[in-house]
């Protein structure tokens, strides 16, 4: 349980590139070309392993997103 916040100053900027790694431990989100960034671990269930993106005031849109899903090596 819990919320982790960081502000994201957008300086003006109209359009910001975001990296968001995320896996069932941990969270890392960088912008500003990898200048700004906060990471986290997390311990969740895979139910409970899923991020939101929230505006505070104003508004976003994404422009593009690309994800990647990792493989599950049996042993």
């Amino acid at each position: 349980k819990g919320i982790a916040k960081c502000p994201l100053k957008v300086m003006d900027k109209k359009y910001l590139d975001i990296h968001i790694f995320s896996d069932q431990s941990s969270i890392e989100i960088f912008s500003n070309n990898y200048q700004n960034n906060i990471s986290c671990n997390v311990y969740a269930s895979d139910q409970q392993n899923q991020n939101y993106i929230t505006v505070n005031s104003g508004e976003a849109s994404v422009e593009y997103l690309k994800t990647w899903s990792l493989e599950e090596n049996e042993r």
